[in-house]
């Protein structure tokens, strides 16, 4: 049976799966890092292995297609090397896109159309009339705004700003238990010796105390703003007739539908046009729109 493999490869994890010609899932693999700028050598072996797992399974002569789309690609900027190392290790021809890109493809499933990704990181992918675009995206230090980092950043910056204002704030006090401290200058310690992921995981819960919490609702509102300043920014580089589809990716924009409500309340004071949707099925799956 003729087959076709797509793979996520994202920064904490890869999901690879082989689907058949009706778009059937008919096998998964999955293995550890996939951001190829973080962590080349350990990307590629883990893809290996993923493929491998694979073709084992279904039958190396029947592949067909493999699609990849991974973390750090554009970074990184050795996508050539990076084509030409897996291929020589597989035997298998393989194509390489970013991981925002095989996002696009998916969620758009290939039209023309919007993506917003917002989890851990995030960024504004779109394409129309044969181009694709790119707002943001540039990384914890420099964007990534919206992102699951940057929510717990600006809670954290919200919660100390009242601290030094001799005040305790509910905020405050759910960053403490988060971080596993009981002191502010602890929790500051522990931002510093934290890993991105880790801060990162901190805006599921303050997005619960947002429902009820006016400086929680501030950092989130403020984040959702700025993103939606990103999705505004590409709309404006269209060119006419503007795509309508805005397809909403990641952890943020899933499970969060206050801040979800509250970006798609600002894009469409802009381009009240916009038809958004939720994408809830594994950026894989992608393989089945090219």
């Amino acid at each position: 049976m003729k087959y076709r493999i797509g793979i996520d490869s994202g920064g904490t994890h890869i999901v690879a799966r082989g689907f058949d010609s009706q778009g059937k899932c008919l096998k998964e693999a999955t293995a550890g890092v996939g951001n190829i700028f973080l962590d080349a050598q350990a990307t590629i072996s883990n893809l290996v292995q993923v493929i491998n797992e694979l073709t084992s399974a279904l039958g190396k002569e029947d592949c067909t297609k493999i699609l990849i789309g991974i973390a750090g690609l554009e970074t990184s900027g050795n996508a050539a090397a990076v084509t030409a190392e897996l291929e020589s290790k597989l035997q298998l021809k393989v194509q390489l896109v970013s991981d925002a890109k095989l996002a696009l493809i998916n969620g758009l499933h290939g039209q023309d159309g919007t993506l917003v990704i917002a989890g851990t990181g995030s960024i504004v992918y779109g394409t129309n009339q044969n181009q694709t675009y790119r707002f943001g995206g540039w990384g914890n230090l420099l964007d990534d705004v919206g992102s699951g980092y940057q929510i717990a950043i600006t809670a954290i910056k919200l919660a100390l700003r009242k601290y030094d204002e001799g005040r305790t704030t509910s905020l405050g006090q759910l960053l403490m238990r988060l971080a596993a401290v009981t002191t502010m200058p602890a929790l500051v310690k522990k931002c510093y010796d934290s890993t991105r992921e880790q801060i990162a995981a901190f805006a599921k819960e303050i997005a619960h105390l947002a429902e009820t919490d006016s400086l929680a609702k501030q950092a989130l509102d403020e984040q959702a703003d700025a993103l939606a300043a990103e999705v505004i920014g590409l709309l404006n580089r269209y060119k006419e007739p503007i795509p309508t589809q805005l397809a909403l990716s990641g952890s943020v924009l899933v499970n969060n539908a206050q801040f979800r409500q509250r970006l798609l309340q600002q894009v469409m004071q802009s381009y009240p046009q916009i038809d958004a949707h939720i994408v809830n099925n594994n950026n894989s799956c992608a393989v089945l729109y090219i």
